[in-house]
């Protein structure tokens, strides 16, 4: 019997998998949320999540960035110049979005009836601010619409159609 796990959980074991220890940490400045290190001298990488990250919707979010940093990230951030810390934050948000809300997972949403924003949120298990953030980028990425197996998906307004004469 298949076990569905959650979100969360999904990112808890990819990151116990990774080799990288999840820290929630009270020490660090309020505007800070989380960051990846996996500076030389630390003998496994580490994602810290501050204690005033309280929804776990937003935890999902975060953890998510951060393993993007994870696997795109060659460089130490803190001291890098601002433009390689500005592209590097561009891949980690791409490579989140592909993690936490790949368009087939959108695709399984509509077709599970879950059409309202807040559905979406519930079903992908993020917040809504991350939907439409998300939403944008893809709109960025992929253009206005995109033609996807037997699916039109429009990214603002956000609308998934399909097109049962098409062939998947």
């Amino acid at each position: 019997m298949a076990v569905h796990l959650s979100l969360s959980e999904e990112l808890d074991q990819e990151i116990y998998d990774k080799g990288i220890i999840l820290e929630i940490a009270a020490d660090m400045p309020e505007k800070l949320e989380a960051y990846y290190d996996d500076a030389n001298g630390v003998s496994h990488p580490y994602i810290t999540i501050n204690t005033n990250v309280k929804s776990e919707l937003e935890r999902n979010v975060l953890k998510a960035h951060e393993l993007g940093h994870h696997e795109n990230c060659i460089c130490d951030l803190f001291t890098a110049p601002k433009w390689i810390r500005q592209k590097y934050e561009v891949l980690a948000d791409r490579w989140k979005l592909q993690r936490i809300m790949p368009i087939e997972k959108l695709i399984c949403a509509f077709d599970a009836g879950n059409v309202t924003p807040l559905a979406l949120t519930d079903y992908l298990e993020i917040t809504i601010d991350e939907l439409v953030s998300g939403l944008k980028l893809y709109e960025r990425i992929k253009g206005p619409m995109l033609k996807y197996g037997q699916y039109s998906i429009t990214w603002n307004p956000f609308n998934i159609k399909r097109d049962r004469r098409r062939r998947k």
